[in-house]
């Protein structure tokens, strides 16, 4: 791979990194941040001095030094893909990410109105709109005993295992705990995103 592309897919990894930890990573603290939440959800632990020498923040800026494979398969498992080889065979050369492959989602990194279409044996399904910060609104339910309205926390998806739906609040409930696919697991996949509630937000926005 020309050191170029190399680099790109680099830029793409920090800024799809950046939308999954909800932050600019910049300052020390940003840093120090990044590195427990990614040996949270990897195992792997990369130090903040790392992870602000491949953010280019050292002496010597950017690309001066490339970093080991170790730091690029922990980053990428951070975003939800197995490998950094996944991780590039996953974006074909592009600069924008949906941030979803066939096997694994991290709900931080969809967009405010996506519609996700889950399903479970036998012949249950819901579709959730997110509503950010890991919460979603189920908006569709077919034999399931969840209800419209619904809303509940899920910080990832996998295919094919079973969805843990934390601080669900049914039909004005208190906060529980659901499983959906405890058998089987689910299948998910994304629908589109609610684009007139989106604009509606933002002309609200606006206004204010």
């Amino acid at each position: 791979m020309a050191q170029n592309e190399e680099n790109n897919y680099h830029e793409t990894l920090k800024a799809d990194i950046e939308k999954i930890a909800m932050r600019k990573i910049a300052v020390k603290r940003d840093f120090e941040h990044l590195s427990a939440h990614i040996m949270d959800r990897t195992g792997a632990y990369l130090s903040p001095m790392t992870l602000r020498r491949f953010w280019g923040e050292l002496a010597g800026g950017k690309y001066n030094v490339q970093p080991r494979r170790y730091t690029l398969d922990a980053l990428a498992r951070y975003t939800g893909h197995a490998s950094y080889e996944q991780y590039i065979k996953s974006h074909n050369g592009k600069t924008d990410s949906s941030f979803i492959n066939s096997d694994y989602l991290i709900s931080n990194t969809l967009r405010k109105g996506s519609l996700l279409h889950i399903a479970w044996e036998p012949g249950h399904y819901i579709i959730a709109e997110y509503l950010g910060c890991e919460m979603f609104s189920i908006t569709e339910s077919h034999k399931s005993k969840l209800s419209c309205g619904d809303t509940f926390q899920a910080d990832t998806i996998t295919q094919g295992e079973p969805l843990y739906l934390n601080r669900l609040i049914h039909d004005g409930g208190a906060p529980c705990r659901y499983v959906c696919g405890q058998k089987m697991g689910i299948r998910f996949r994304l629908l589109a995103t609610n684009t007139t509630k989106v604009q509606e937000e933002t002309v609200e926005s606006k206004i204010k």
